[in-house]
């Protein structure tokens, strides 16, 4: 359904513990320097890793 892994693991977290604590999860991390996109349309940095578990795991840092 979803190409992007990023998507998958987003929307999966979302239907397991809720937008709330997605986006809180999301907030934390921007306040921790990582980031959703980077200027100019570059891939942000949980576009770059490999795997839907890499996501999670730098999701739930």
């Amino acid at each position: 359904m979803f190409k992007s892994k990023r998507v998958k693991v987003f929307v999966q977290c979302a239907k397991d513990e809720g937008v709330h604590k997605l986006a809180e999860y999301l907030k934390k991390n921007y306040d921790n320097g990582v980031q959703y996109n980077k200027d100019d349309d570059e891939e942000g940095d949980y576009d770059v890793l490999d795997n839907e578990e890499q996501i999670l795991l730098l999701l739930k840092k």
